[in-house]
């Protein structure tokens, strides 16, 4: 490598590979990185009824237009954003497993027709109320942890209650099964899905929440790091990006400013920030990059826009993998860890 990525990335080698999906080495790891919606979030620990979750800033969004908010919002032509279809997708049992969003949506459209003694009909086309019913929907279930101090960096908090979430929807599918199985087959879902195929993930997805609610707290590693520091330990973390899934598996992560770089104005020179190689891409923002212990070591940000870095490289998949930037949590000008940990559920 030479001119800017000298000073970005100056070791000689890294490695990295991804492991496949049926590989139960290092599973309660890979779990904890979780998808909803636009971006990815780590696990850090949970009580009977809610969860804490860290993730980008840019992941949640702000506070008029969070995440959850989006996954209830219809585009221009009445359909729900393509990048919301899935409420959540997550790793168990070595697989991938998912609850879908058009089903759950579909559902609240019934108990507010409900609700309201509408009939139910679809062909009635755009409602604003209902429309403002639905974008606000989540709000009962997440909340981002606005007093957490983050030292202007791109990381963030929230919560999930889940057990309020899995009550609610339970209360759903009984609403519709007592309407009768005509009523259910009249129900517009998506294409190759079925009633009882959604029912069936939803207690695929119970039952994951009541595994991971007893998982043990998340430890974080406190290691203080500073400008030109390497690590050659191994770290993994399972990245969401877009439509794919990579169990990432790599070596070799040096620490260096981030560059000043037309393409990502957000980056900061001043901030010392983790460099690796690693199958990444848009939806992987947030995901955790572990020890082999299990400890969290660093946060994933973002790939690096820089033009001269090149070329791509690729894993046994065919994944690309991209010189990607993460989160420091510890340096010697602030400590994140501790801040994180007083977040945590009791």
């Amino acid at each position: 490598m030479g001119g800017i990525e000298s000073r970005l990335y100056k070791l000689p080698w890294f490695g990295f590979r991804s492991d496949s999906l049926e590989e139960t080495k290092y599973a309660d790891i890979f779990t904890r990185n979780i998808r909803f919606g636009a971006g990815t979030a780590v696990f850090l620990n949970a009580n009977s009824e809610k969860a804490a979750f860290l993730t980008n800033k840019h992941v949640i969004g702000d506070s008029v237009q969070t995440f959850w908010k989006l996954m209830n919002k219809k585009d221009q032509n009445n359909q729900i954003n393509p990048r919301y279809l899935k409420f959540m997708r997550y790793y168990d049992d070595s697989k991938i497993k998912e609850l879908d969003n058009r089903i759950l949506f579909k559902l609240w459209e019934i108990k507010w027709f409900d609700d309201k003694n509408f009939p139910y009909n679809p062909a009635w086309g755009k409602i604003d109320e209902l429309d403002r019913y639905m974008e606000n929907l989540y709000d009962d279930y997440f909340e981002e942890k606005h007093d957490f101090k983050n030292n202007n960096l791109d990381i963030a908090i929230f919560y999930f209650n889940y057990a309020k979430f899995i009550k609610d929807i339970e209360d759903l599918i009984n609403r519709v099964r007592a309407k009768g199985q005509e009523f259910v087959n009249s129900i517009e879902l998506p294409a190759n899905e079925k009633f009882d195929n959604f029912v069936s993930n939803f207690n695929e997805f119970k039952k994951y929440w009541k595994k991971i609610s007893k998982f043990e707290p998340l430890k974080i590693s406190d290691k203080i790091w500073e400008a030109d520091n390497f690590d050659y330990t191994t770290k993994i973390g399972m990245f969401w990006a877009q439509n794919f899934v990579s169990k990432n598996i790599f070596k070799g992560v040096y620490f260096s400013p981030e560059p000043q770089d037309q393409e990502n104005s957000s980056n900061n020179p001043n901030v010392i920030t983790p460099k690796f190689f690693a199958a990444n891409g848009i939806g992987a923002s947030g995901s955790g990059i572990f020890n082999t212990d299990g400890s969290l070591a660093f946060l994933n940000k973002a790939i690096l826009g820089v033009s001269s870095i090149g070329p791509y490289f690729y894993d046994q998949f065919g994944l690309t993998s991209h010189m990607s930037s993460a989160l420091t949590l510890r340096t010697k000008d602030y400590n994140l860890v501790d801040e994180i940990y007083k977040a945590y559920l009791k």
